[in-house]
């Protein structure tokens, strides 16, 4: 997709997400007295790269009056926005035309309209309703580089209700106190069909938006004034530029939250280059989160397709996503004068609690090697965390469900090059990875480590480890590597299950002899009987352990050893000893094959 068309897009769907809002930032509120009408014809606002137009506005059941009006509209007052259009009241407020002209870059300009608005419940600026029918906007370039046309949007049946539209504008342009609290500006918010046509770029529609409980903080630097400054500090590069840059975004950050957003049903046919053609669809986005709780995000049957492939994913989830840790930790570092090398690198790490990817389809040119392709399926990875220290998960969990990938016929890659000669097509993994920390007995349990690979072999490892402390966890590098080797490991069982691939490496090894597959396993069984044992230096565990690891290679099926230490095996265990064997002592083994 050309960048153009992208963020013709964005700006598109921000302009029609914000409509109603924009139609608010004309009308207002009133106390539900008086039951005239007031008409006020030739409202305007012009700005440096910004304009508003209404060509006429239409007030019932107000006791305000033109001149309460076009006091919103005075650039010459003194008088704070919010204070404005808290004094606006009415039963209804009509806007049969509002127009609002924005240079989005300096070589093109977009127009929105808006049509046909009715604003209704209006109470001291706090809007109880605004419906908008219709909604078009065109973007058209300004000067002879640009492209000469950018893209038509229509949209359909626009929304909002309980817009508190003083609140917002203290929020914009007048400053806050230190800690104000959250406040909600919108109750609400709905959009119909949304269409766009680029022309030769592509066409997109989106069935619908729709969002909810939409909260601000005024801070002590305005919204706007704000964003001027970062503008601004962003030329020059400086250490109070950075650290003044730092204070501003995290002030921002810690300003809005979001209750509630969706979008359903994307879709879209662009060309991303000359003489190819691919279509794009999203059936359903959603976000919500911020300052006071937090976030997660949805992204559903997202799907892309070109003549030359596609890329396909069904699910994308997060949960629990917390910055308040890194904003915290960016807070401390800007308040000393953003000293950021100061700073744990695990305070910079978000929490989260859940990762969800399922369903992905992948069949794409491999861009090595035009005459092959990337072909590649995911059923489900799935990552869970929690009993969190600070941000770092103690308790984890991950699953890998089906990870196939084809191996192209022509490979040149040299691992794939021997799957291909044990007789493999594809590959086709599957994981498991499960620990839990408990603080109080000071253990991590490794409940399961599985790794498959079908038709090939699957290796199950649990274990359990003592003395782990909290100190572990905490990303403090020196407490982090002191706890490290205090930890010690007190049990452990692997499992080893041939599904197929120990047959297919006798039987090619002894093709590569000139043996019997037989003789071969024969002479692997025996040597193992013999040479464990040996190198165990008469350990009472190596007479098991050699049994059934040639029971195993005779017959390949089910490996478990088991390996317990009933005083724990240490870093200093291992690290200390001139001679391995004398670890090898402190644990008892047990092994068994069928």
């Amino acid at each position: 997709m050309r960048h153009s068309t992208v963020k013709t897009l964005a700006a598109a769907l921000t302009l029609s997400v914000a409509m109603p809002a924009s139609v608010a930032l004309i009308a207002l509120p009133r106390p539900a007295l008086a039951q005239s009408v007031v008409t006020v014809d030739n409202l305007t606002i012009e700005g440096q790269k910004f304009s508003l137009r209404i060509p006429r506005l239409t007030l019932e059941g107000s006791s305000n009056t033109q001149a309460d009006i076009r006091a919103l509209f005075d650039s010459n007052s003194s008088e704070p926005w919010s204070a404005r259009f808290a004094k606006i009241s009415a039963r209804s407020i009509s806007l049969p035309i509002v127009e609002i002209v924005h240079t989005l870059q300096t070589d093109i300009k977009s127009t929105t309209t808006y049509r046909d608005s009715v604003i209704s419940d209006v109470r001291s600026g706090v809007i109880g309703e605004i419906i908008t029918p219709l909604t078009t906007g065109t973007s058209d370039a300004t000067s002879k580089t640009a492209s000469p046309r950018k893209g038509d949007v229509t949209v359909l049946n626009s929304s909002i209700k309980a817009l508190d539209l003083p609140q917002i504008m203290r929020f914009l342009f007048e400053a806050g106190q230190p800690g104000e609290p959250l406040k909600t500006v919108m109750g609400e918010s709905n959009m119909g069909k949304f269409t766009m046509d680029s022309g030769p770029e592509g066409t997109f529609t989106l069935a619908g938006l729709r969002s909810s409980d939409y909260k601000l903080r005024s801070t002590p630097t305005p919204a706007l004034a704000a964003f001027r400054e970062l503008e601004s500090l962003s030329k020059t590069k400086s250490r109070e530029n950075d650290r003044r840059a730092a204070e501003l975004g995290l002030m921002l950050a810690s300003s809005v939250s979001i209750g509630n957003f969706e979008m359903l049903g994307l879709a879209g046919d662009f060309k991303p280059k000359v003489g190819q053609a691919a279509k794009m669809n999203i059936d359903r986005m959603a976000m919500a989160g911020g300052a006071d709780v937090p976030g997660r995000f949805a992204l559903q049957g997202f799907g892309i397709e070109t003549t030359d492939g596609k890329v396909k994913v069904r699910d994308i989830s997060l949960d629990g996503l917390n910055f308040s840790g890194v904003m915290t930790a960016l807070g401390r570092a800007s308040a000393s004068g953003n000293k950021t090398e100061d700073i744990n690198p695990a305070e910079l790490i978000p929490r989260i609690d859940l990762v969800r990817v399922a369903g992905v389809d992948i069949d794409v040119p491999d861009a090595k090697d035009k005459n092959q392709r990337i072909t590649a399926k995911m059923g489900l990875l799935e990552v869970k965390m929690g009993n969190h220290v600070g941000s770092i998960p103690a308790n984890f969990a991950l699953m890998l469900d089906q990870l196939l990938l084809q191996i192209p016929p022509g490979t040149k890659d040299t691992n794939f090059k021997e799957m291909i000669a044990l007789g493999y097509s594809r590959i086709d993994l599957s994981a498991r990875y499960d620990q839990v920390w408990n603080e109080q007995a000071k253990t991590l349990s490794l409940k399961d480590l599985t790794f498959r690979s079908a038709q090939m072999f699957t290796s199950n490892i649990t274990a359990e480890l003592g003395n782990v402390s909290r100190d572990l966890f905490t990303g403090d590098k020196a407490l982090a590597a002191v706890a490290a080797l205090s930890v010690i490991a007190t049990k452990m069982n692997v499992t080893l299950t041939n599904e197929g691939l120990f047959d297919k490496l006798i039987t090619q090894q002894a093709k590569q002899q000139g043996r019997k597959p037989e003789d071969l396993r024969a002479e692997i069984a025996a040597g193992a009987a013999l040479g464990i044992p040996m190198m165990m230096a008469g350990h009472p565990g190596a007479k098991a352990l050699a049994e059934a690891v040639g029971r195993f290679v005779a017959k390949p099926g089910v490996l478990k050893v088991g390996v317990t230490s009933k005083d724990g095996i240490g870093a200093a265990d291992v690290i200390g000893t001139q001679n391995p064997l004398d670890v090898l002592k402190k644990v008892d083994i047990d092994a068994t094959a069928n």
